[in-house]
């Protein structure tokens, strides 16, 4: 499930670097807060009232990444990306959230390691090319 997720990562790394710009932002921004949302909606439909609140705290923090993403360095969303697979390991692999398909949790694992190191690599690989074309290397 973990390459699964990979694969429809690259599918929405794709679209989001395809839109560009602003767009492509706004795509993993609000693709975070999706992210967020889906372990709500898991934990609402279990009926676990402390892990249902626990997952709307969690869905806040990376909300509030997301606009901080969106509106100041895009590096914010890769590292929300990145905290987010902890998110996903700490509490629904090792903390015992069972509430949440083992299958899903994969999948988010290797989409959210990918979309994280996509906007790494496309916010400082590509700054770095430019800068080393303007030196002249």
């Amino acid at each position: 499930m973990l390459l699964l997720g990979v694969a429809v990562a690259a599918a929405f790394v794709a679209l989001a670097e395809w839109r560009g710009g602003t767009t492509a932002v706004r795509i993993y921004g609000v693709g975070l807060v999706i992210a967020a949302l889906g372990y709500v909606v898991f934990a609402g439909l279990s009926g676990g009232d402390d892990w249902l609140f626990t997952e709307i705290g969690g869905a806040l923090i990376f909300a509030g990444m997301s606009v901080a993403g969106t509106r100041g360095p895009r590096v914010v969303l890769a590292v929300g990306w990145a905290l987010h697979a902890g998110w996903d390991v700490g509490l629904h692999m090792v903390a015992g959230a069972d509430f949440v398909p083992q299958w899903y949790v994969q999948g988010c694992v290797g989409f959210d390691l990918f979309v994280a190191g996509a906007i790494f690599v496309t916010t400082f690989g590509c700054a770095r090319t430019a800068q080393d074309r303007s030196k002249g290397a």
